[in-house]
């Protein structure tokens, strides 16, 4: 009996020793693929956010490409493009990243430490963090750090919208400026049907609504009312105003910072874009009783705001504006916008 209870105490100790020799394996397994899941799962968000930061960076160079000008040539798009991609880091990871100016075929030409070459169009970044692993480090052979990266281009483009939702029709040949003074152009043509803005005409704040200048169409109660009926027009081609004082709202948001939005009804202290007539000879403005009809060839884009009598409502003219690229907008075309294009600019991702 002694000795069954014996035989019986070998065998439980033995089954014990196997026991935990099986925890101890199965414990280091789990922690492994714990471990394993961490890291992996670390380094999927990291590639994640290290994408984000060439996009967004891609994004804010092109952005300062659209701020070249004749008066502001010495733009470097470095600063910018380095803010975004260093706010995008990803805990203490070590991050690098290289930038060029490209043009429409994506050929890479300065570095962006540099100003903006002449043929460029936009920005395209990569971006590389490396970061040391958590648990994967303890087990031999595996790796102690892992690096991620990601790439990013954006081009600039020229946005055309109908332009035919804005409740004023502005003389882009001859505007009256507040505060008195000769009128003066907002629009110049090209001599081939396109039109451009006049450089003097940029900042300047002019009378939309009230007393305003109404391109010789001898409609003395035109007050740059413009008719509800013009919604879904293209420019260039006739745009109804009306006699009128009462102004609607701007039918669509304007996708940018400021822009008007769609559902106010008496929209001021905001961005809209107002179609721009012009009396070149060829097509003056008709009058025919409560109907004016005028061409329109342009847009322009104005921050509009109210004033006193006799003007009810002024407009200061922008130059470039970015915009957000709005929904349905077509897919970015090469050879739609070059440096030092004013107007209505979209930034959009291409690769």
């Amino acid at each position: 009996m002694i000795e069954r209870v014996r035989f019986f105490s070998k065998q439980s100790r033995a089954h014990q020793g196997q026991i935990i020799i099986f925890v101890a394996v199965v414990a280091v397994s789990m922690i492994g693929m714990i471990g394993l899941a961490i890291d992996l799962g670390y380094t999927f968000a990291e590639k994640r956010t290290v994408q984000n930061a060439a996009d967004a960076a891609s994004a804010a160079g092109t952005r300062v490409v659209t701020q070249w000008s004749t008066t502001n040539n010495a733009v470097i798009a470095q600063t910018d493009v380095a803010n975004i991609v260093k706010a995008n880091n990803m805990g203490n990871a070590t991050q690098t990243f290289s930038c060029f100016y490209v043009d429409d075929t994506g050929k890479k030409l300065d570095a962006c430490s540099k100003t903006v070459p002449a043929t460029a169009t936009g920005v395209t970044v990569s971006v590389s963090e490396t970061h040391n692993t958590f648990f994967m480090r303890i087990f031999p052979g595996a790796p102690k750090t892992v690096t991620t990266s990601a790439s990013a281009t954006a081009h600039a483009q020229i946005v055309t919208p109908d332009g035919s939702d804005g409740p004023f029709i502005v003389c882009g040949s001859s505007a009256n400026v507040v505060g008195g003074g000769s009128p003066i152009p907002i629009i110049f043509p090209n001599g081939d049907g396109t039109y451009r803005l006049n450089p003097d005409a940029i900042g300047q704040t002019f009378e939309v609504h009230g007393k305003i200048d109404d391109c010789n169409a001898k409609a003395n109660d035109y007050k740059g009312v413009a008719a509800n009926s013009n919604y879904g027009n293209k420019i260039p081609g006739w745009f109804a105003g009306t006699n009128g004082e009462r102004t609607g709202p701007v039918r669509e948001r304007v996708q940018g910072v400021q822009g008007c939005a769609s559902s106010d009804a008496y929209p001021v202290n905001c961005i809209m874009y107002l179609p721009l007539s012009y009396d070149d000879g060829s097509h003056p403005p008709q009058s025919n009783g409560n109907n004016i009809s005028f061409y329109t060839v342009a847009y322009g884009v104005f921050r509009v705001s109210g004033c006193s009598q006799p003007c009810k409502h002024q407009a200061t003219l922008i130059g470039k504006y970015i915009i957000d690229a709005p929904g349905g907008m077509p897919a970015w075309q090469p050879a739609t916008w070059k440096r030092g294009d004013n107007g209505i600019i979209a930034i959009r991702l291409t690769k």
